[in-house]
């Protein structure tokens, strides 16, 4: 609803996006607070992600985290893929020798050695 809060709201957001200020929009649910960027984004024919944040939010709900991940499952594909392409350019029965060190490297995680 273009109501005269929300119209203020919406021009002064205008003018802090002009001026390329950040804005922070604080106040109870239900306010309209989202409505309006929403609409601004559509006026603009922009692209809006909207992050909704309460006072437990900190700044991993922003950026994210660290979540260590296993290297193995990343480069079993890439190993397969290999092993795949290997065989079907070079002779497997004069190259198993390599290719069994490789699979050996692979299992023991000796990724330097890959």
């Amino acid at each position: 609803a273009h109501t005269k809060h929300a119209l203020r709201l919406m021009e002064q957001l205008t003018v802090a996006i002009r001026m390329c200020e950040p804005v922070l929009l604080v106040g109870e649910t239900g306010t309209g607070k989202t409505t309006v960027v929403q609409h601004l984004a559509t006026l603009a024919h922009r692209d809006l992600v909207v992050v909704n944040m309460s006072q437990q939010s900190d700044a991993s709900d922003l950026l994210g985290g660290f979540r260590p991940v296993d290297v193995r499952v990343l480069a079993e594909p890439a190993m397969e893929a290999f092993e795949s392409l290997f065989f079907a350019t070079f002779s497997r029965k004069a190259n198993g020798g390599f290719m069994d060190t490789v699979r050996t490297v692979f299992a023991r995680k000796q990724w330097t050695m890959l």
